[in-house]
């Protein structure tokens, strides 16, 4: 059963206030999907795990909360950009995934490359539950991007990456990329070689549609020599790979982790990488130079510097958009 509470908030840049909800717990039913997303109902709480304030567009998993290293002088230049709020105008269909591309720039302005990876798959999600092909292509690309920058910097859970990278690929349509660099491939884990098998014959079978992970272990059980369904041994394989998959996606998530119709696509290879250099170094340079002290902060000129940039605080409540639940 999924519990949600109402519980105020205070932006941590703007000082708005409002009573939103707040998931307290939730639950799955199912498999998670090859590329990790949760399985239901868990999975349709995702609009829950980002938070936006609706007068700054500050955006973060709290927003009552603001890494020290964004300075409030700083983060007010990047929520103020016109590329932070057209998110680089990619034309997004959803509100969620917009948020998300959001926070995926801030992470970026960090240097969170894992974090700024996360935001950025769950915004694929997001993509997926309204249709948007377009706006999830382009979120998987920049995963793939990540991914390989994770990997080159010594990631740990490099083979949990590789499942990942492999996913994307094939729901993006890379099938060629996707048999030529996985068909040999070995992982020491069972439950990924299986993962690993079966988005190779789904590349070979040219299928980009989503596919769960008990999914993958049925094709890969078709495609190997029928046993009987009473063999001991094939039962506990089985149940040893589930219970392998929970704790796998315990330890990388640790619990973070009516038809509509179909949006218009767009040329997703014409956009190259999200290129923020611009106005983090704005963001930069007015930290630099900026008249405010953060030891000795005037929050009355702080204010009135909001007011100018995104107008006065009437404490108006934010609503969750009501299809976004389902």
């Amino acid at each position: 059963m999924t519990l949600y509470l109402p519980k105020k908030q205070t932006c941590a840049v703007c000082g708005h206030s409002e009573e939103r909800n707040s998931l307290m717990s939730s639950h799955q039913i199912g498999s998670p999907d090859l590329d990790f997303r949760p399985a239901p109902d868990y999975r349709n709480t995702m609009c829950l795990w980002i938070q936006d304030c609706p007068r700054c567009g500050y955006v973060a998993p709290n927003i009552s909360r603001l890494d020290p290293r964004l300075k409030k002088q700083v983060i007010r230049i990047i929520l103020r950009s016109p590329e932070y709020k057209s998110c680089m105008e990619i034309p997004f269909r959803s509100e969620t995934a917009k948020d998300y591309f959001k926070d995926y720039m801030l992470e970026m302005f960090l240097h969170e490359t894992e974090e700024a990876f996360i935001s950025m798959l769950r915004a694929a999600w997001a993509c997926d539950d309204r249709k948007d092909i377009s706006g999830a292509k382009y979120c998987r690309k920049e995963c793939v991007r990540l991914i390989d920058l994770l990997i080159a910097e010594g990631y740990q859970q490099k083979s949990m990456l590789s499942i990942v990278r492999l996913d994307l690929l094939r729901r993006m349509g890379c099938f060629d990329q996707v048999i030529q660099e996985y068909s040999r491939k070995f992982y020491f884990r069972s439950v990924y070689r299986k993962m690993c098998k079966a988005g190779v014959k789904l590349a070979l079978q040219k299928d980009a549609s989503c596919h769960t992970i008990e999914d993958a272990f049925e094709l890969v059980s078709r495609s190997g020599k029928k046993r009987k369904k009473t063999d001991s041994d094939d039962v506990e394989q089985d149940v040893s790979d589930m219970e392998l998959l929970n704790d796998i996606y315990d330890e990388t998530y640790n619990g973070l982790w009516g038809e509509e119709p179909k949006c218009e696509e767009w040329d997703v290879d014409a956009v190259g990488a999200p290129d923020f250099s611009k106005i983090f170094a704005e963001a930069k340079a007015e930290a630099e130079n900026s008249a405010f002290d953060e030891e000795n902060w005037d929050e009355e000129a702080w204010q009135r510097c909001l007011d100018e940039d995104f107008g006065p605080d009437y404490g108006e409540p934010d609503y969750f958009e009501e299809d976004e639940f389902l």
